[in-house]
């Protein structure tokens, strides 16, 4: 059935016999039946050949009479009877003057004698250089030979430079040395060899004490901290999580930290893989815990410190305790406690948040303290020097760190004492009310305080803070 063709103009752009404006139809053949590649319909070119070169009368590279794509018969002859075709070239690809249709001869040379690299049969340049970047007398582009001598019989040229470009000073002409920097001592960029421009600041705009303010994670500062701080035998170290929550870089707000915390000789901040690239954890040496309720005191202590730990899904805190003082059995009972269903709730009140991937519950019995397991517990038993409490949440409050370091000593202490039934919250709760030291000051003030906010006691003492519109009787432990 013959096709029918667009008969009018339009938008389509066809004329009334059916073709656009280049002389195509709408299949994209001219009038003479040959596509814009120059193929017909059968894929052949106007000279008979399809795109192997192959004839479609004959099925070979040559036509009828004998002649290929190009023109050429087997002896090089075209149809013109000369051996050039109409483009000038031969069958080789060369034109009178032996020249192919980039420019080169078949040696590989230009009408100039150079070839594709820009050299001429003796190996130099359009400039007179060879490849080495001498010229025919053995001097280079400055004037100097391979033994760095310059024309002048010296090795500086007439401007006092030698072939590196260095005068007898050893700088170049913008007044840097070999290493690139001044006289004052900075680079092209202004800043010096330990990375400081004139101000004393990096490239990122940090000091290099603030660039240093934060170590990898597996640093240890054990040359800068004494052995221990404080009165023993039970020593404490703290790690508190952060993450910054303005535009200033971490590394300063953890430099400012350890500067308020009394210098690197107590604390020292350290990348954590839980946290992002703007967090950090504060590390501290072990102390006792007078030492570390001073510190940590007059650094949270601090308005506005411009980070954040409890409202972050990220950050946690954790306390070491010496573990050389305890003993297996009183390490079992701190597990237990913390571990077991009975004083979840109350745990995770205390802790503020409950178990995840980074410190999970197991239900732990006081057999299970020779059984070390992994490190991510509520209580984390793999360390040989210490034991370490991982189920807080962050706080930058500073009655609730203290309550939660208090805690950790507390049940430290309560654990030596206290048998196996008595591993309860509520005789916890009875026994830290009870402590107190040679003055009459209560032992842990902060957690005590905590225990009667949240109705784990009933104590009447004006000295505790925050402990107002509390009842005297709600079945709560009542402790004189």
């Amino acid at each position: 059935m013959p096709r029918t063709r667009r008969t009018t103009t339009g938008e389509a752009g066809f004329d009334q016999d059916g073709y656009d404006r280049d002389g195509y139809d709408c299949y994209g053949f001219d009038r003479e039946g040959f596509s814009r590649y120059g193929y017909d319909r059968d894929g052949y070119d106007r000279g008979g050949f399809d795109v192997y070169d192959s004839h479609k009368q004959t099925g070979t590279n040559r036509d009828p009479d004998g002649y290929d794509r190009r023109g050429f018969d087997p002896n090089g002859v075209h149809r013109n009877g000369t051996g050039y075709g109409e483009d000038g070239f031969n069958f080789y690809g060369y034109d009178r003057d032996g020249f192919d249709r980039s420019g080169y001869d078949c040696y590989g040379f230009d009408r100039a004698g150079f070839n594709r690299r820009g050299y001429d049969r003796s190996g130099y340049d359009r400039e007179g250089y060879d490849r080495g970047g001498y010229d025919r007398d053995g001097y280079d582009r400055r004037g100097f030979d391979r033994s760095w001598v310059h024309r002048n019989g010296t090795r500086y040229d007439e401007n006092g430079y030698d072939r590196e470009g260095f005068d007898e000073d050893g700088f170049d002409r913008d007044g840097f040395d070999r290493e690139g920097f001044d006289e004052d001592g900075f680079d092209r960029d202004g800043f010096d060899r330990d990375g400081c421009d004139r101000d004393g600041l990096t490239r990122s705009g940090l000091t290099l004490e603030e660039v240093d303010a934060i170590g990898h994670y597996r640093h240890t500062h054990a040359d800068d901290w004494p052995a221990m701080l404080g009165r023993g035998p039970v020593f404490y170290g703290i790690e508190l999580e952060c993450e910054t929550r303005d535009s200033e870089p971490p590394q300063r707000h953890a430099l400012r930290a350890i500067r308020a915390l009394g210098g690197k000789s107590y604390a020292c901040a350290k990348r954590d893989g839980s946290l992002s690239s703007h967090g950090y954890e504060i590390v501290t040496a072990p102390a006792d815990l007078p030492t570390h309720r001073e510190r940590w005191t007059a650094y949270l202590g601090t308005p506005d410190l411009g980070i954040a730990s409890w409202h972050t899904s990220t950050c946690g805190m954790h306390v070491h305790v010496s573990r050389r003082p305890l003993t297996t059995l009183q390490i079992g009972k701190i597990v237990e406690f913390v571990e077991s269903s009975h004083n979840e709730r109350f745990m995770r009140r205390l802790a503020g948040r409950g178990g995840s991937t980074y410190c999970r519950r197991a239900d732990r019995k006081v057999k299970d303290a020779r059984d070390s397991g992994d490190r991510y517990h509520s209580v984390n038993l793999t360390g040989n020097e210490t034991i370490e409490f991982r189920m807080f949440r962050g706080t930058l409050n500073l009655q609730g760190f203290l309550k939660n370091l208090e805690f950790c000593a507390a049940l430290v202490a309560f654990a030596g004492e206290c048998s196996l039934r008595e591993l309860q919250h509520e005789r916890f709760a009875a026994w830290v009310a009870g402590q107190r030291d040679e003055d009459g000051d209560r032992l842990y003030p902060e957690l005590t305080a905590w225990l009667v906010r949240k109705r784990y006691l009933a104590i009447e003492d004006p000295a505790l803070p925050n402990n107002a519109g509390i009842g005297e009787d709600n079945g709560i432990p009542r402790v004189d």
